[in-house]
């Protein structure tokens, strides 16, 4: 039982990596664009407010995280397998756990794997269009011609460099290209921060709070939290799993660093330029060549996690793919090629179409990363552990009874408020043409 069929070299002793390259994996996987949008959920939170839930909610996250990993090494014990994807480890929870559950085996692997899925591809949408707005943004500063090309031609002049790297298919490998992003980005980051504490207005010149819009903050927090559906091929890709998990392990460690470093880029941001805040940070930088650097540096960073972003996706869809083919092509390296070149292309498509993409990210954040990072986590881990309820205290079990519906219940809210306000500012938005 693995994630990992033709198309991902997971389970090889050769392709396991370090704890190093582990940690790279979990920090790019969380990094993302959602940081530098960062300032604009708070805006839309208000700052006190925001600065007093993101991290109660990114701990809820991350506990999400570490319920989905000690469920997942319980499963692989019971079972004598050495890996478990996500949507494997919530399957063999259900048939495993409670008799009302089991019913609903197929329903929850389905509801997982269509999530999962979702919820990547729409990642992987606004990396693309992140990276070709910086790179366009800065060539308009060098070139009078560059904006009179549409988005489209930056999108399709991006698509060989990404599907080459996308057909890389160990996360060992995808290791260095994070670093290089990590690195990239760390540089960035720094540049950005040392901008945004400069000549700081008092904090009386922007919202405390904002509760018609916080909704939308909620969204985009569970969003930025994006790496869970990673967490388990990257546990899986290292030599000593064992150093993943613990309040000093892989996880833990990486997690605490995004957290704060959300909450940095976050206040600090949204005090800097207040309700002209733009959709990303870097948009608010001033026109220069300091700062035109830094947002190449954040267009490559980006550009090279597209791969590990799009590698859940790519490995849930492949089995499909390859069962639709003649036996004989199942394992011919060029249609596993074409396969992961026609789903690179998709989300350049759905990237060339897509309008108003912040808002969009905020609705796939509320509808499906609540699901995943929140939802479907605790109900997995209480499943799982149902077998074992015999050896912990009536106190104990409880405990992990309530936590898991109080669990669940916070991430219902988040999904249906957040889902409801997203679609209605979708809605409300006005379209392209309006705007001209």
């Amino acid at each position: 039982m693995t994630i990992a069929t033709d198309s991902v070299s997971v389970t090889s002793s050769s392709a396991k990596g370090s704890a190093t390259a582990a940690l790279m994996n979990v920090l790019k996987g969380n990094i993302g664009t959602g940081i530098l949008s960062m300032p604009i959920a708070f805006r839309n939170a208000g700052i006190m407010a925001a600065i007093f839930t993101l991290p109660p909610i990114g701990l809820i996250c991350i506990h999400a995280m570490f319920l989905l990993v000690n469920a997942n090494r319980k499963l692989m014990e019971k079972l004598k397998v050495s890996e478990l994807s996500y949507e494997e480890t919530a399957a063999k929870a259900f048939e495993n756990g409670p008799p009302q559950l089991r019913p609903y085996a197929g329903l929850i692997t389905k509801l997982v794997s269509t999530f999962l899925v979702i919820t990547q591809f729409g990642i992987t949408v606004a990396y693309i269009l992140f990276v070709v707005e910086s790179f366009r943004k800065v060539l308009s500063n060098y070139a009078e011609n560059a904006e009179k090309f549409g988005i489209e031609v930056y999108i399709m002049a991006c698509y060989p460099l990404m599907l080459a790297l996308n057909c890389i298919k160990t996360l060992k490998y995808l290791a260095i290209a994070s670093a290089i992003a990590n690195l990239l980005q760390g540089i960035g980051l720094l540049v950005v921060l040392a901008n945004l504490i400069q000549d700081l207005p008092p904090i009386t010149t922007v919202k405390y709070t904002n509760w018609e819009s916080f909704p939308l903050f909620c969204g985009t927090a569970f969003f930025s939290f994006e790496g869970i559906s990673i967490i388990l091929p990257i546990k899986d890709s290292m030599k000593r799993a064992d150093k993943f998990g613990g309040p000093c392990g892989v996880l833990s460690i990486g997690m605490q660093i995004v957290t704060v470093l959300y909450c940095i880029i976050g206040f600090f941001g949204y005090l800097k330029f207040g309700e002209n805040i733009a959709s990303t940070v870097t948009n608010n930088l001033p026109s220069k060549v300091i700062y035109d650097i830094v947002r190449l540096m954040f267009a490559v960073s980006v550009f090279l996690s597209y791969p590990l972003q799009m590698f859940v996706p790519i490995n849930i869809l492949w089995p499909t793919f390859q069962s639709k083919l003649p036996l004989k092509w199942q394992k011919m390296e060029i249609f596993n090629v074409i396969y992961r070149g026609s789903l690179v292309m998709f989300s350049f498509l759905v990237a060339s179409f897509v309008p108003h993409l912040d808002l969009v990210i905020s609705l796939v954040g509320a509808f499906c990363s609540s699901s995943i990072a929140v939802l479907f986590p605790p109900v997995i881990h209480y499943a799982a552990f149902w077998e074992h309820r015999e050896s912990y205290s009536k106190l104990k079990w409880n405990y992990i009874k309530v936590k898991a519906v109080l669990i669940f219940i916070f991430g219902a809210i988040g999904f249906f408020l957040g889902t409801y306000t997203s679609v209605l500012a979708i809605w409300n938005a006005p379209s392209e043409s309006d705007k001209h």
